[in-house]
């Protein structure tokens, strides 16, 4: 049995489905009626303060610029060299290992079997090639972040008034018109966007909002530990949104190169007519 918080700001039993709760971008689900109370309390206080949407963006980073700030082509580079030098030891090695096996009258394995194994069994060789791997995939997930990005912003730029990227992570922030918020709450639901939004949204003052596209919680909500807080309190966002899933099959070296250059040519993406 879950809890969640409704429009009308008290806390009652879930009853729909994990996953269908009419209630889901307004409010998180506890496992306990206490936990919802305090959940409840917390944004009834917020919304009490009658808090306004209106922010500004006071940073404006561009949305290549983490390509250089995360340094991917540098982390990339030194993965390689690491490899690469991991495997002229293995070299080495089977070199030394050829001249006993001679000496001793016995079969050697061939180079190819030994460096097989080596890859297979070698523990440092194991370590950074995950190593290697989870930055492959996070620095894909960037990028794939970011097309969502401008492909989110090419079908909303005529709402929007202003724009920044985060240099640390895929976060990327948008401001709206407050006139389109029914159109920006129906484009996310229409592309199947999961989202929280504001409950008090639409009676707060101010002329825009915030949208904040990320695959994470603002970082000061998340240090809280404690699920009963309310997010409001720890970002200017109004509204944010959780990227879709990436999906990629097949991620080479190669390929993510080519997209990182892709990414500082500022050549954004397979969109015509769109330069962000």
């Amino acid at each position: 049995m879950t809890y969640h918080v409704g429009p009308n700001g008290k806390p009652s039993i879930c009853k729909a489905k994990k996953g269908n709760c009419p209630y889901e971008s307004i409010s998180p689900h506890f496992n306990s009626i206490e936990k919802a109370q305090q959940y409840s309390d917390n944004l009834n206080s917020f919304i009490a303060k009658n808090i306004t949407t209106e922010t500004e963006l006071t940073k404006h980073c561009k949305i290549y610029e983490i390509a250089d700030t995360q340094d991917m082509i540098i982390r990339l580079d030194k993965a390689k060299r690491i490899e690469k030098e991991l495997l002229k030891q293995a070299d080495a090695q089977y070199l030394k290992l050829e001249k006993i096996m001679k000496r001793n009258k016995r079969k050697c394995p061939t180079k190819e079997e030994f460096l097989s194994n080596f890859k297979e069994n070698d523990s440092l060789y194991k370590a950074e090639q995950e190593k290697t791997q989870k930055i492959q995939q996070d620095f894909n997930n960037i990028i794939e972040h970011r097309e969502q990005a401008t492909k989110f912003f090419y079908h909303n730029q005529k709402s929007i008034s202003d724009k920044s990227f985060s240099r640390a992570s895929a976060s990327s922030y948008f401001l709206f018109n407050k006139s389109s918020l029914k159109d920006t709450i129906d484009y996310l639901d229409r592309n199947g966007y999961e989202y929280k939004i504001r409950p008090d949204i639409q009676e707060a003052p101010g002329d825009n909002f915030l949208v904040r596209l990320s695959d994470h919680n603002p970082r000061s909500y998340i240090v809280t530990n404690d699920e009963t807080e309310n997010i409001w309190d720890y970002t200017d966002s109004s509204i944010l949104v959780t990227y879709m899933p990436v999906q990629e099959e097949n991620l080479t070296d190669k390929k993510l190169r080519k997209k990182i250059k892709i990414l500082q040519a500022k050549n954004i993406w397979h969109f015509e007519k769109f330069v962000v």
